[in-house]
């Protein structure tokens, strides 16, 4: 593959440098946390809500969760119970990338179909982006975030890479994340620190995959790309090994 562009130790260093900039981990560590924890609570939508509802502004697609006019802000949160039940009954607690790449798509279809008490849609638009930012969450060890950035960055490392194939992204996301381990896992391990840090303790396999999505974030590009890439169709469900990042 010919392209201007490689994913380097230098470039995941990079990325995770902003990562750190930008505090992140104070941010998504808690969540992290509350979000396993919400299936043992004593209301488990109402707890896992309570992380869905700031994963979404800070994510930018609370917007695509239409509020009733007279919701009072202070209920933001109940917003956000439609989804959660779903993440809890098929998104919580997944073991492999083969399942969630079946629950995204199931779940943001779901809030498809939800409508409020009024009648009105539930979601507006296709919840791809929010299902799998949500689900990330709720599974670190396995989830893939479907965001429009690091779909551009596969782009120009040569993929074809449709707007709406969360299957195909996850598998062009396997291909790379064993492609470059090695280029990788110094990253990862920087970023398991900053996490385990800030309040959770987060697998150096959830790390390297998170460092992974971060480069492919922070080097969208801009302007045209490749689309050239071909991937065997058994890399679909290729699993990352503990071995392979410790």
């Amino acid at each position: 593959m010919s392209t201007a562009f490689a994913i380097t130790k230098q470039v995941a260093a990079d990325a995770v440098g902003n990562y750190r900039r930008g505090n992140r981990a104070r941010f998504e560590a808690p969540l992290l946390a509350k979000a396993l924890r919400a299936p043992a609570a004593a209301d488990p939508v109402a707890a896992l809500s309570a992380v869905l509802a700031p994963v979404a502004a800070d994510y930018k697609f609370a917007r695509m969760f239409p509020r009733h006019d007279h919701t009072p802000e202070a209920d933001r949160e109940t917003d956000y119970a439609a989804a959660s039940r779903l993440l809890l009954a098929g998104g919580h607690g997944l073991t492999s990338v083969a399942a969630v790449i079946a629950a995204v798509p199931f779940i943001a279809g779901e809030l498809r179909k939800t409508r409020r008490q009024d009648g009105k849609p539930y979601v507006t638009g296709m919840p791809l982006v929010g299902a799998s930012k949500w689900l990330w969450f709720c599974a670190p060890e396995v989830g893939v975030i479907f965001d429009s950035r690091a779909r551009g960055c596969m782009r120009r490392l040569g993929y074809r890479m449709p707007d709406d194939d969360y299957p195909l992204y996850c598998r062009v996301f396997q291909h790379l994340l064993r492609e470059h381990i090695g280029e990788l896992e110094d990253a990862g391990r920087e970023l398991a620190d900053l996490v385990t840090d800030a309040g959770f303790r987060i697998s150096r396999r959830a790390a390297t995959r998170k460092a992974l999505d971060l480069v492919l974030y922070w080097n969208s590009p801009e302007g045209e790309v490749p689309d050239n890439a071909s991937l065997e169709d058994g890399d679909l469900f290729v699993e990352t090994s503990a071995a392979d990042v410790a």
